[in-house]
């Protein structure tokens, strides 16, 4: 399931689709997941991953990640096969967030060791903020001017370019939607 539905770009372009356009906004929709899916690995719109278990290599330093985001609920954590309770991750020493990130809080995942995790990841369905990102990205496609397979036209010195929606989905800054992906991005300090 994509992100934003076809629904969704309507909603956006305040109009239905065309039937011309109905035949590619699959295909338009599953070029924006990628985008956007780009911008934010490792994150699950579709439903929630139960009792994922992942084993990750101690590399010294204060936390691991965790590979689905974002995290929902930690279930069980052991260090080389040793368990750490409970309390110990979800209150003191270890902690975990929603970006993927577990921490050693006052200390480090030791060198070369086994860090077991059973976690809950995704969402049951993407946010509204990001169904609007992405559909917004498709309008943006479907109204740049296309028609025919010409991609320039010169005239003397002024020249047109003209981009069929697919390319011009790949073409679109991200970087306009920076505030809105940057709330789903883990936090850096500057």
């Amino acid at each position: 399931m994509t992100i934003a539905i076809q629904a969704d770009v309507e909603a956006v372009l305040l109009r239905t689709l065309t039937a011309n356009e109905s035949t590619y906004i699959a295909a338009l929709l599953g070029r924006v997941d990628a985008l956007i899916f780009g911008e934010l690995p490792g994150y699950k719109f579709d439903g929630v991953a139960n009792d994922s278990a992942v084993d990750l290599i101690g590399l010294g330093t204060f936390e691991v990640w965790l590979p689905g985001r974002p995290v929902t609920k930690v279930e069980s954590v052991t260090l080389d096969g040793a368990p750490v309770p409970a309390a110990v991750y979800r209150e003191t020493g270890f902690t975990w967030h929603r970006f993927g990130d577990l921490s050693y809080e006052g200390g480090v995942w030791p060198l070369g060791s086994t860090i077991h995790v059973v976690y809950d990841y995704g969402l049951a369905a993407a946010p509204a903020d990001l169904k609007w990102v992405a559909a917004d990205i498709v309008r943006q496609g479907l109204t740049t001017p296309a028609g025919s397979n010409v991609q320039s036209q010169r005239y003397d010195d002024y020249a047109v370019t003209f981009f069929a929606a697919a390319e011009a989905i790949s073409a679109i800054d991200l970087g306009q939607y920076g505030r809105i992906l940057g709330r789903y991005r883990y936090p850096v300090a500057v």
